[in-house]
């Protein structure tokens, strides 16, 4: 087995933004010793996202998860999640989770939560962890979350909160992972979340094609940027970039168990 000298620990190489070229773009990146998760957000990418990690003998490995944002136009088709999630390149469920961000949690948080619960259920009947979503919902998250204390691991994916919030996370145990939002963002709570988040708690990732980090910002992200995500977060702890992505690289693999 390789060891890559980076993890993006959230990628959507199966997106239409990568429909000319995904091949090439995976090629590309694990050439650059990265490797990825192929995370999902309805049915088809899910499926995607399993075909795509067959095709490669390491370092593409995929999750399978309907996003909170497509409950209401997505139907939540549960053995067919559960069959997908038991194939041996899923390393992960989601991305799942509550986003009142899109969606009016007056027509849709039940659902939402309805959903969340199920595919949390599946991560511990499959025995994998989750890769969660959250925006402007960090509240009810923790509070569903809290109810399976113990029982299921979870990466709080894209972390835009605060130091605070981020604490609450981490006492559940679970992993808080960055993307290039820290390299422009001014939400100084944010940035000092990246300051305090322990060596072994977090993750470093892309959301590719979306929020691509300086320099490229406005372009479509890929996940060879994620060593400017290392970057700042080295920056952000006084470290090493090196140190840093052997850091996350390190987290990543035990979370995903690759």
């Amino acid at each position: 087995m390789s060891e890559p000298l980076f993890f993006d620990a959230h990628a959507h190489v199966t997106f239409a933004a990568f429909e000319a070229d995904a091949a090439e773009v995976i090629e590309r990146t694990l050439a650059g010793e990265t490797w990825l998760v192929n995370v999902s957000t309805q049915l088809p990418t899910s499926q995607r996202a399993v075909k795509f990690a067959h095709e490669y003998d390491e370092g593409v490995y995929a999750a399978v998860g309907l996003h909170p944002t497509h409950v209401l136009d997505h139907s939540f088709d549960r053995s067919a999640y559960l069959k997908l999630a038991q194939d041996e390149k899923v390393v992960a469920i989601g991305e799942v989770g509550m986003d009142y961000y899109r969606m009016d949690k007056q027509v849709s948080g039940a659902k939402q939560e309805e959903i969340f619960r199920a595919f949390i259920e599946i991560a511990i009947e499959v025995g994998k962890p989750l890769i969660v979503h959250c925006r402007d919902a960090y509240d009810d998250l923790y509070r569903i979350l809290s109810d399976y204390n113990g029982q299921v691991n979870a990466i709080i994916h894209c972390f835009v909160g605060n130091d605070v919030i981020a604490q609450k996370f981490l006492d559940l145990g679970f992993t808080i992972s960055f993307t290039g939002i820290i390299t422009f963002t001014d939400n100084e709570g944010l940035l000092r979340a990246v300051k305090q988040v322990p060596m072994d708690r977090f993750t470093i990732e892309t959301d590719c094609p979306y929020l691509a980090p300086l320099p490229h910002r406005g372009q479509r992200n890929e996940p060879l940027y994620v060593k400017y995500i290392a970057d700042k977060v080295a920056e952000l702890k006084g470290m090493s970039p090196e140190d840093i992505a052997a850091a996350a690289t390190r987290n990543a693999r035990k979370f995903f168990k690759v």
